[in-house]
């Protein structure tokens, strides 16, 4: 079924992906990709392309974070932060006054990940996971790819 105005993104489509393999499983790309199409739409198709549309909308994230960290002096131009994801985020009117990025990661991510990112008061008023336990977890994340 060929769509009025879509053969821009079919040809996106059509050409192969760039990355070796996936961070996100198919099964989960595809349950999030079905979960905000609604009740009443079913869209059957195979399972590559859920990753490829995932990589293209990562490849403009991407080209989108680039072309904004060009315009900033040049020490800050090699290193892609926290602030300016969620600069890019508000200036795509995900995270508003109204819906934080904690609210969205709440919603959209298992609750590993959540308790990860986002500190909770848990008894005695404490704070889980401390800035210190945050700190130390953005360390650990790169042994993964050292035995690769």
């Amino acid at each position: 079924m060929v769509v009025q105005g879509d053969s821009f993104i079919r040809k996106l489509l059509d050409k192969s992906s760039k990355t070796g393999h996936d961070i996100i499983p198919d099964l989960k790309v595809k349950s999030l990709f079905t979960s905000f199409l609604g009740f009443d739409k079913r869209v059957t198709m195979a399972s590559k392309h859920y990753s490829k549309i995932t990589d293209l909308f990562f490849e403009q994230m991407v080209d989108d974070l680039n072309n904004y960290k060009a315009n900033q002096p040049e020490r800050l131009q090699n290193e892609i932060t926290e602030n300016d994801i969620l600069l890019l985020m508000k200036r795509q009117r995900i995270v508003t006054e109204k819906q934080s990025i904690e609210s969205i990661i709440h919603k959209y991510l298992p609750k590993e990940y959540y308790d990860i990112t986002c500190q909770s008061a848990i008894a005695y008023n404490r704070l889980y996971p401390t800035e210190k336990d945050m700190a130390i977890e953005d360390y650990n994340d790169d042994d993964d790819y050292d035995n690769e």
